[in-house]
């Protein structure tokens, strides 16, 4: 995640794109409802949550046509099926971790599998334990332990490596506003010091718990649904920089916001200019993510394509 300051602080208004964007299907070139994405910063490959394809996808340097990495069998609950993923994480053998939402469980891929392996839930969907009702995002730490955002239970569960049962913490209050609550958490993202950030989407607001927390502390939004310079709108993905830049896919107002350290005020640095599919625009953004040069990636969600916004 880290690149260099001295790349300055503005991205090209008018976006590439890198994956899809070839209308709604399931040809290789093409993607229906993208959510997550994962960049490879080694090779910067690019893989995408192709979610009403249920399937991930895996796209090369410059190539149109991506490559089914897991699933592409249909909607099902099969080893080999996805019900709606929506979340991804890559390790560095190539693993793929999938947020299989409806399926209550997060799945392993290895490398060339034609299965996957549930490493988190699988249990029905539920609120005990070792259950999901509706896991949202993601994420990975340098300990393996798998950090998931349950939405319809309102809270984030910690699997470690094995674990056969989760650990509630973040939220698990029930629904609702106060800072140990969340209103249907969806992306997450932890940063090397053990934070995690957390698009607390009803709230409108990004919540950051420090490790061991009993309550979280607003760092974006939380001035209720808008579209001003200190407001969100249903955010669905978050992620953080090496120097606590704060990344948001502000989905319905259809714009990518930055939030410097410590600021009350977010910065407008893709989309922003309403709801469309010109290159300067964005129809609901889902998942994002930055390469190693500070590049920066969007699920295009509703224009079903990955875009990509050159740092300048």
């Amino acid at each position: 995640m880290l690149f260099d300051r001295v790349y300055g602080d503005k991205w090209n208004p008018i976006a590439i794109t890198i994956a899809g964007g070839n209308s709604k299907g399931s040809n290789a070139n093409q993607l229906d409802d993208p959510w997550g994405i994962f960049v490879n910063n080694e090779n910067n490959t690019l893989y995408v949550a192709d979610s009403w394809n249920e399937r991930v996808q895996k796209f090369q340097v410059n190539s149109i046509n991506g490559i089914t990495f897991a699933g592409g069998n249909g909607y099902g609950q099969s080893a080999n099926q996805f019900k709606y993923p929506t979340s991804i994480y890559v390790d560095s053998h190539e693993n793929i971790y999938i947020a299989d939402r409806d399926n209550y469980r997060i799945q392993k891929w290895t490398k060339g599998a034609k299965n996957g392996t549930t490493v988190a839930g699988g249990n029905g969907e539920g609120s005990q334990d070792n259950q999901f009702n509706k896991c949202f995002g993601m994420y990975m730490d340098n300990d393996d332990n798998i950090y998931v955002s349950d939405e319809g239970n309102h809270r984030i569960m910690k699997w470690t490596p094995n674990s056969k049962y989760g650990i509630i913490v973040a939220g698990g209050n029930g629904y609702g506003s106060a800072n140990n609550q969340l209103n249907e958490p969806m992306g997450i993202y932890g940063d090397k010091y053990g934070d995690i950030y957390i698009s607390d989407s009803l709230n409108n607001r990004i919540q950051k718990w420090s490790k061991n927390a009993k309550s979280g502390v607003t760092v974006a939004g939380g001035h209720g649904k808008g579209s001003n310079d200190n407001q969100l709108a249903n955010p669905s993905s978050v992620i953080v920089d090496d120097y606590g830049n704060i990344y948001i896919s502000d989905t319905r107002n259809h714009r990518i916001q930055k939030w410097a350290p410590n600021a009350t005020n977010g910065t407008t640095i893709a989309g922003g200019h309403g709801d469309g599919n010109s290159a300067q625009q964005l129809a609901y953004p889902s998942g994002i993510a930055l390469d190693a040069n500070g590049n920066l990636y969007v699920a295009d969600n509703e224009n079903n394509r990955i875009q990509k916004f050159v740092k300048i």
